[in-house]
């Protein structure tokens, strides 16, 4: 179920500017989904305030911030971005 969240949050906030699974998505990041994947693994206070705030980690990005997301949500991206 949590990944199945994850997946929901997903094609509903990331994948119109990231590249998910099968090159399916937006390009706009041109990054890898793996950097992705990486980031969500492997350094979650990044990528949660990256995903928050993205504008306090690069100022120049065109990353909207996303300040909706809660604790679990964080969590249920996390697992699906883990998942895959």
């Amino acid at each position: 179920p949590l990944v199945a969240e994850g997946r929901r949050l997903f094609l509903a906030n990331c994948v119109t500017c990231h590249q998910g699974p099968g090159n399916v998505g937006g390009n706009l990041s041109r990054r890898p989904f793996m950097v992705l994947q990486m980031h969500a693994a492997h350094n979650a206070a990044y990528f949660r305030q990256f995903v928050s705030e993205p504008t306090k980690i690069m100022p120049t990005t065109i990353m909207p911030a996303h300040p909706q997301f809660k604790d679990a949500d964080y969590a249920a991206l996390a697992a699906f971005l883990k998942a895959l």
